[in-house]
């Protein structure tokens, strides 16, 4: 829990806690799996 009150803490949209296991995180568009990270580092290199 404390890497998710870091990520809270610091609340920009640019922040994602990484996990292999969401359903500990419902619902949080922030909790992302290792493969949706990589996704997202993509497409921010195209941009």
């Amino acid at each position: 829990m404390k890497f998710y009150a870091v990520t809270l803490a610091h609340g920009n949209d640019r922040t994602w806690l990484v996990t292999g296991n969401l359903k500990h995180f419902p619902g949080k568009p922030f909790i992302v799996t290792p493969a949706q990270f990589l996704e997202k580092i993509r497409q921010s290199e195209k941009q």
